[in-house]
């Protein structure tokens, strides 16, 4: 896993949604390019703009329809904004970027269809360097539950009182005890002591890279993993169950978790396998 991963770094070609990134390149004013996932299928043909009211245009390739827009300098903020989001459906997005050094560089995330980044200067071809992508979800439509109705209460009757009659009490017999038996103890089936976590059924697994558990492997799981590399390199405390979020290749006899490049490996190939 980690020479065919190191081999994919040494080429100067990389491709993200199916666009080419060619090395190289001068750091001149970029522009951004990207793709709308309605729940698991690429899709096109929505209205983009951005906040100095430039207006996205449409193109396609191998990995479906995509978008581009715009041309900006490094250092200026920039809002991209999806007009029109199809009815039931909730939106969310996220910007990345390759920098030097061939590392990815998460730009920002958020909820809504409209999302804000400062452009940053980057070292690959400036029309493929910034990257984009919106996110419908489908939202379930909640059933409705019946309120139920009040059963009225029975108005009780008045019941004429008994005057008890005076009855002696038996002569109680002596009845002999029956020893009661210990209790028998049942074994105790040994507890699972794996760490690695899972996701529930019907999901993908997460051993393909499924960082948050939902039902599609996409770049909210890489950037998930690469919060969590990056201060793990950095120094910085992480908590077990942030890494076992992200520890793809975790298996049962590990006793703790590493997260690596190995783990990116993982997400890549299940990513570009599902384009």
């Amino acid at each position: 896993m980690r020479r065919c991963f190191q081999k994919h770094l040494n080429s100067t070609a990389y491709k993200l949604n199916g666009l080419y990134l060619i090395e190289g390149a001068p750091a001149i004013p970029e522009q951004i390019v990207g793709r709308v996932f309605k729940d698991d299928a690429v899709v096109g043909n929505y209205t983009i703009t951005s906040s100095d009211s430039k207006t996205a245009g449409w193109g396609e390739n191998d990995g479906g329809p995509y978008f581009h827009i715009g041309r900006w300098s490094a250092g200026t903020d920039v809002t991209l904004t999806l007009d029109n989001p199809d009815e039931g459906y909730d939106c969310s997005w996220e910007a990345s970027q390759i920098v030097a050094d061939k590392e990815w560089e998460n730009l920002g995330s958020g909820e809504g269809c409209s999302g804000t980044i400062t452009v940053v200067p980057g070292y690959l071809s400036p029309d493929w360097h910034i990257h984009w992508g919106f996110h419908l979800t489908s939202t379930p439509i909640p059933t409705a539950t019946p309120t139920p109705t009040a059963t009225p209460s029975p108005i009780p009757t008045s019941t004429p009182t008994v005057t008890p009659t005076h009855t002696p009490s038996p002569t109680p017999s002596t009845t002999p005890t029956t020893p009661t038996p210990p209790p028998t103890s049942t074994p105790i089936p040994p507890t699972s002591t794996s760490i690695c976590a899972s996701c529930p059924a019907g999901k993908p697994l997460k051993s393909l890279g499924n960082a948050n558990c939902d039902g599609v492997i996409d770049l909210k799981d890489f950037i998930l993993w690469l919060d969590v590399y990056r201060r793990i390199q950095g120094g910085e405390s992480v908590s077990k169950d942030e890494k076992a979020q992200v520890d793809f290749n975790c298996s049962s006899a590990d006793t703790h978790h590493t997260v690596d490049l190995q783990d990116f490996g993982v997400w890549l190939n299940e990513y570009r396998g599902r384009m």
